[in-house]
């Protein structure tokens, strides 16, 4: 009901304008336009869904990729002191310096996959202090254990010395 002398504004769409009937009377130009309007706003909406959960699955990803070389480090890290203790404790029984290679080897292993995991960590201060903790008590064992026990045995007269110092 128009009242008399009310500007009329033609409505684009009446109220309850989405039905099947309302669809029927627009050209079917409107119709497409209309419905390739619809469609992509859910292309687009899809598509920066997508875009973030793969962005966060890569980070993710990132992430894990991470943690496993900090672990292989970690391996490495124990190796060497296994090696370095593997080569001092054959050097101890036989007193053949050859014995040493182990040790040798088991302490350039350790200082490369140190210094690696102590770079990986960067991040964490955490981790970094127990990196140098851990720099330090081999560096202590070293000087304290290692380097003491193969100077004894360095001197036939001081074999036995050197091995009460694993006895320690």
């Amino acid at each position: 009901s128009v009242q008399a002398g009310a500007p009329m504004v033609p409505r684009a769409f009446p109220p309850g304008a989405w039905n099947h009937e309302t669809m029927t009377k627009l050209k079917i130009t409107h119709q497409l336009l209309a419905v390739f309007f619809v469609l992509t706003i859910v292309s687009v909406v899809g598509g920066a869904t997508i875009y973030f959960a793969n962005r966060s699955l890569n980070r993710s990803i990132g992430w894990t990729v991470h943690t496993y070389n900090v672990l292989s480090q970690a391996d490495k890290i124990l190796q060497g002191m296994i090696d370095q203790e593997t080569g001092l404790r054959g050097y101890m029984i036989t007193a053949n310096p050859a014995n040493l290679d182990p040790y040798k080897s088991g302490k350039a292993e350790f200082e490369a996959a140190l210094a690696e995991a102590t770079e990986l960590t960067s991040d964490n201060p955490a981790q970094q202090e127990r990196m140098a903790s851990l720099k330090d008590a081999v560096e202590l064992w070293r000087k304290d254990v290692a380097d003491e026990a193969i100077a004894l045995m360095s001197d036939p007269a001081t074999y036995e010395a050197a091995r009460g110092i694993e006895r320690r």
